[in-house]
């Protein structure tokens, strides 16, 4: 926004960075102000000076009527956008602001008419000659309203298209901050659920094996630290979401023991792409919530991670079946919201019953 729209509160409230760039900013836009300042009335100045030279040849006071007049231009227009800032002008509705603009523009006409007249009587000769009346005073007025009019409009229409930018820019960042409120929150809702899963796991080992309870109780260790660690991230590595993957599976091989199989496969270089963190991790631990543990023969869990030109296939195929009725379960449905707050419309996360005793989980996600 423009450096003069800062308020006290605003800035007390900005950090180090902010208000760095906040300054460099309004020194950018400061500079080109000056620049169109300068150049403009320069133009303005050099166009007028050639029409008088073409009508009654080159003088050189003619070229002291263009610096007088560039300074003039410069300074009263300065004048008035400093009282306009001051003023808070350009926050009024428009319905309250032309009025004003127009006013404005009839003053400084005026000045600049009213110093010209004295000015082009003293610089160009010929104008000596020309008898005062109210039809050349008129003709002053209304040449120097034109230029002071467009002038206003061209500044009021950048001020326009800036503050319509800079509200454009602060709604984009305010959605921006609420998805990344509910993305944080989806989070801290599953880290407890997550917990719970891998508790569950626990409790059953504890009567049936405390060794291998004390064994999973040491690799939940681990999984807790890697969920402080990753929960605060909006994207980890594959890698790293594989290494929190292979130890809870740990955690449910111990209690399945030869009930379980697991077998992974990864295509080659796949282990630096960013995702969610927990992405695979939730539909493993619904592979195992729903499909494995309800089966009292075990079953398999498969992952796969495959990529193509144009999408990265994330899949968890397990034995088991779908039970419609019961939805996709808070895992599931935390994981749907995470990736539409992420990515849109382009990931899509679909269950399907592959056969009569396989459950597809599959992930993906456009690159």
């Amino acid at each position: 926004m423009p450096f003069h729209y800062y308020t006290d509160s605003y800035w007390r409230t900005c950090s180090g960075e902010d208000k760095v760039e906040s300054l460099m900013e309004f020194s950018r836009k400061n500079q080109l102000y000056w620049i169109c300042q300068f150049g403009g009335w320069s133009l303005f100045t050099m166009l007028e000076l050639i029409n008088y030279s073409l009508i009654d040849g080159f003088h050189p006071l003619l070229l002291v009527n263009g610096f007088v007049n560039i300074f003039l231009g410069v300074f009263i227009t300065h004048i008035y956008r400093k009282y306009l800032i001051r003023s808070a002008w350009l926050n009024l509705p428009t319905v309250q602001l032309i009025p004003r603009v127009a006013a404005a523009v009839f003053i400084m006409s005026v000045c600049m008419a009213g110093i010209n007249i004295p000015l082009d009587r003293i610089t160009y000769p010929i104008f000596r000659e020309i008898e005062l009346n109210s039809a050349i005073l008129f003709n002053y007025f209304f040449s120097w309203s034109k230029y002071i009019l467009l002038w206003a409009l061209i500044y009021h229409l950048f001020q326009y298209w800036e503050k319509s930018l800079e509200s454009e820019k602060e709604k984009y960042q305010l959605a921006a901050a609420i998805r990344d409120n509910a993305f944080n929150h989806l989070v801290a809702q599953l880290n407890p659920h997550f917990l719970f899963n891998s508790l569950n796991s626990i409790r059953t080992l504890v009567d049936v094996n405390p060794q291998q309870a004390q064994r999973a109780i040491i690799l939940l260790a681990e999984l807790l630290r890697s969920t402080l660690k990753y929960g605060k991230e909006k994207l980890i590595s594959i890698h790293d979401e594989m290494q929190v993957v292979s130890s809870y599976l740990e955690i449910e091989k111990i209690r399945f023991d030869e009930r379980l199989t697991i077998q992974q496969f990864m295509d080659s270089g796949l282990g630096h792409i960013q995702i969610p963190p927990f992405t695979i991790q939730t539909l493993v631990e619904n592979a195992v919530k729903h499909g494995i543990s309800k089966s009292k023969l075990g079953g398999f869990i498969t992952i796969r991670c495959t990529k193509d030109e144009a999408h990265l296939r994330l899949s968890v195929i397990n034995s088991g079946m779908l039970n419609h009725e019961r939805g996709n379960g808070v895992g599931l449905s935390n994981l749907s919201e995470r990736l539409r707050l992420l990515y849109g419309d382009t990931a899509e996360l679909t269950l399907l019953q592959r056969n009569d005793n396989e459950v597809e989980a599959n992930l993906c996600i456009a690159l």
